[in-house]
C-alpha cells in the first residue's frame, strides 16, 4: 500500500490503481514499527530526507548525482551529492558506518546505492 506522511488527516482516494489503499500517517516512527520486515521508500521532500537521515531510520539509499548545476531552491541538510563528505559526517554525527555498494555510471548522471552497515546506539 502507499501511505503519505502529512501533519493532517489525508483521504483516500482513487480505485483499482494502487491509490485506494493510500494511507495517511502523522507518526513515521509508529508507522515503520508496525511494518516489520517490510521495504519502506521513502520520496521526498527534504524535511522528510532530514528527519529520517537524522533519527536513523534509513538502512540504504538509491540515488542519482546528476552531474550539472541546477537553481534548485531546497534541498536536503546532508551533503549527498559529495557521497565522502556524507558517509564520513553521518560517522562523525552518529556513528553509522555507510557504504557504497553499487556505481552505475552514464552520461551527465550517475546512480549510487549506499547502505548502512553498522550504528551505535
Amino acid at each position: 500500500h502507499n501511505a503519505v506522511l502529512s501533519r493532517g488527516a489525508i483521504e483516500p482516494w482513487g480505485s483499482g490503481d494502487g491509490w485506494s489503499s493510500l494511507i495517511g500517517i502523522t507518526d513515521i516512527e509508529d508507522y515503520i514499527s508496525m511494518q516489520p520486515g517490510q521495504n519502506i521508500w521513502v520520496i521526498g521532500g527534504a524535511q522528510i530526507y532530514d528527519f529520517m537521515l537524522d533519527e536513523l531510520l534509513v538502512d540504504q539509499i538509491h540515488l542519482t548525482r546528476v552531474h550539472q548545476s541546477t537553481d534548485a531552491l531546497v534541498g536536503i541538510a546532508d551533503d549527498l551529492y559529495n557521497v565522502d563528505v556524507f558517509i564520513a559526517d553521518q560517522l562523525h554525527r552518529f556513528g553509522a558506518i555507510w557504504q557504497i555498494i553499487e556505481e552505475e555510471n552514464h552520461d551527465g548522471f550517475q546512480f549510487v546505492t549506499l547502505e548502512k552497515v553498522y550504528y551505535e546506539n
